[in-house]
């Protein structure tokens, strides 16, 4: 049995990817809890949105560094991808607080 060549290229693209689809899609759940719940939480909700949008920027950038770093094109630098996991898991979980206030609130 021969075994196929494999492409090096095609796993860190995926994750790459991955990530920036995470990123894309942490912004615009950030935006959209922000904007419902900016009339009843107020300058909380801004600071929130303006954090998340800050971490979607970073993520977005470290996905492309990540990428090109794998494929040779960059050394190594940066935060290692568990920092950004536990930075989205934080995101989601102000999210949840922001929208929960709202609730309470209302």
């Amino acid at each position: 049995m021969t075994a196929t060549p494999r492409d090096p290229g095609l796993q860190p693209e995926r994750t790459a990817l991955a990530w920036q689809r995470s990123a894309l899609a942490l912004a615009v759940a950030t935006i959209v809890v922000g904007r419902l719940t900016f009339s009843t939480v107020g300058l909380v909700a801004l600071l929130v949105v303006a954090l998340g949008l800050g971490h979607t920027a970073v993520i977005f950038a470290t996905a492309h560094r990540h990428y090109r770093m794998r494929t040779g094109a960059q050394e190594a630098k940066g935060w290692p991808t568990a920092v950004h996991g536990a930075l989205l898991s934080l995101q989601v979980a102000a999210l949840s607080v922001l929208e929960m206030l709202d609730v309470l609130r209302s």
